[in-house]
């Protein structure tokens, strides 16, 4: 099988299988991107984060995860549904999109087995091993290398035609395969997220998640600053802000065959209350943080709306 034909089969395969996004990224993460990432650390921009100082060797070489990978497929699962999107227009207190479904590391993993299986049966032999937001993996700079998006100022990968609210799942390869070619940067001189940022945890091309909505009521396990709480504008786990405002997500990309949200998610959504929590939490996103962290966060999202209203 000729080398164009071979790469062919692994985009077309994934794509044919329900991801929205496929391309090729060579192995090796270039110095700037590796030396980003230990300043994000040095500077304690991880915050409590342990795992991401721990792992850092790890996430800065994909053959960390498989020894003899020499490819890797990058992979693009848009989350976003017109469901969801109705779900928030009509909220009380907001929940991050890519929680509003069941716990999506069951969906990317089950659509990662079946990529798999069917590789294997057209390329006999093949070593490959999926992985999720939960390995050790630098997937955005592995994204942007595959051409699949470019990393904006908000530091999300975005495709620029279809916009950000994508899953990036990485399937190595143990052979040698052309890569895309990398994704360049549009932004320009645009810095509506900096700007839009609740609680400026943006500057550009950077983040500080000490100061992050999405890490504030996702990652941290101790009370949310007292100077932070009346910026949160409603979200109550996670926050899609920088998103939203984002010029290349004007126009919606909707997932293909993504569910929709679940029932409890959009319940508490809707009445903002702490008897909605123990169904919302129930196989999906939001059973991460402790409860009574998360009945904190949906208190403070509902008093975050006060201090808003009084602001206009």
């Amino acid at each position: 099988m000729q080398a164009q034909a071979v790469e062919q089969t692994f985009i077309e395969t994934a794509l044919s299988l329900g991801f929205d996004l496929a391309a090729i990224a060579p192995i090796s993460l270039p110095e700037k991107d590796t030396t980003a990432f230990k300043d994000f650390v040095a500077e304690g921009r991880h915050g409590t984060m342990e795992y991401l100082a721990r792992n850092l060797e790890l996430r800065l070489d994909p053959r960390s995860l498989m020894h003899d990978a020499k490819s890797a497929l990058v992979l693009g699962s848009f989350y976003r549904t017109p469901e969801s999107d109705a779900a928030l227009k009509h909220a009380r207190v907001k929940i991050a999109r890519y929680a509003h479904t069941g716990e999506y590391h069951d969906l990317l993993r089950e659509r990662g087995r079946k990529l798999g299986r069917a590789l294997k049966q057209k390329l006999p032999g093949l070593r490959c091993r999926f992985c999720i937001d939960t390995a050790p993996l630098a997937e955005r700079v592995l994204g942007r290398l595959a051409g699949l998006g470019f990393q904006g100022k908000n530091t999300n990968l975005i495709h620029p035609g279809r916009g950000s609210f994508f899953f990036i799942s990485v399937l190595l390869i143990g052979q040698e395969l052309k890569p895309g070619v990398p994704a360049l940067d549009r932004c320009g001189s645009c810095r509506i997220c900096i700007d839009a940022c609740p609680t400026g945890a943006l500057t550009e091309y950077k983040i500080d998640a000490r100061k992050c909505i999405s890490y504030l009521t996702i990652e941290r396990r101790s009370p949310m600053p007292d100077e932070l709480r009346p910026h949160v504008q409603g979200w109550m786990f996670g926050c899609d802000v920088c998103q939203e405002v984002c010029p290349y997500n004007r126009t919606a990309s909707y997932g293909a065959g993504w569910p929709s949200p679940d029932p409890g998610v959009v319940r508490l959504m809707e009445s903002a209350s702490e008897e909605s929590l123990e169904d919302a939490r129930a196989n999906t996103p939001l059973g991460r943080p402790p409860l009574d962290l998360l009945k904190q966060s949906l208190q403070i999202a509902k008093e975050s709306l006060d201090y808003l209203s009084e602001k206009i």
